[in-house]
């Protein structure tokens, strides 16, 4: 691949088959992949062992140290073979939870892609499309060996936290990759197999927002009442202070209101 840094072809390691290419070191792993999107196919991973500018949802900066955070983009279908975006978000999602629940632990998920262990981000996921009909790219950043200090360093604007800060030691980067990729992989056939009525029950399980008076911040202001759950769609239900129920297909869910 002309002007690719250097890295390592797994080849079979990714999803379906897919390559798993592991780079040293990359600002963003969904970035390049969307820059490279056409030599690319599906299930193929980028990943790299330190990311220096990765981004999250409205532009948050998801950095990641070597060795303490398992970064990786998925290669999906176009949007006409696969899964909508905002579905392959709550897959993986789904994918993360059943990596960490593998380790013992119990995660909660936050609509519309976030990842709790303690009531705090551990996972994040950002789906983005190359082009108008190129294939969607699955961003996955999950704090594997973050210390509260790292925490502290990157100076988030939600509270987070990391496998190893909750369990009391390290874990290792490359044992939680191969599960997350198997993980990934089941959960993206089961939802192909059984379609809506599996996401939505797997993610009612773990929903962190059940019984919950929430906020929700779009892009037109702020909105707060009783969360109602997500539609088939996806979308957050909420009834606000009216009585009105409204749905959001996107937005920033605050856990202040809690």
């Amino acid at each position: 691949m002309p002007g690719r840094p250097e890295c390592v072809i797994l080849p079979g390691a990714g999803l379906w088959g897919g390559r798993v290419l592991l780079f040293d070191a990359l600002p963003s792993t969904n970035q390049w992949s969307l820059e490279h999107a056409g030599e690319l196919r599906r299930g193929d991973i980028v990943r790299a062992v330190r990311q220096t500018a990765g981004r999250g949802r409205f532009q948050r900066v998801w950095a990641s140290p070597g060795n303490r955070c398992l970064t990786l983009s998925v290669v999906l279908a176009p949007a006409n073979g696969g899964p909508p975006a905002d579905a392959a978000t709550r897959i993986a999602a789904l994918a993360v939870c059943a990596t960490l629940e593998e380790q013992g632990f119990c995660p909660l998920l936050k609509w519309p892609n976030d990842v709790l262990l303690a009531v705090r981000k551990v996972a994040g996921i950002l789906a983005e499309r190359s082009g108008g009909d190129g294939p969607v790219v699955l961003g996955i950043g999950l704090n594997v060996n973050m210390s509260r200090k790292d925490i502290a360093a990157a100076r988030c604007d939600y509270p987070a936290t990391s496998m190893a800060i909750e369990r009391g030691r390290q874990c290792d980067v490359d044992t939680v990759c191969k599960t997350l990729l198997a993980k990934l992989e089941q959960t993206f056939d089961r939802t192909a197999a059984e379609g809506n009525t599996f996401l939505d029950r797997e993610w009612r399980k773990r929903d962190a927002l059940v019984g919950r008076n929430v906020e929700i911040t779009t892009q037109t202001g702020t909105v707060a009442g009783e969360y109602l759950g997500l539609n088939p769609s996806g979308e957050l239900r909420l009834r606000d202070a009216q009585g009105t129920e409204r749905c959001f297909s996107a937005g920033d869910v605050s856990l202040n209101a809690w």
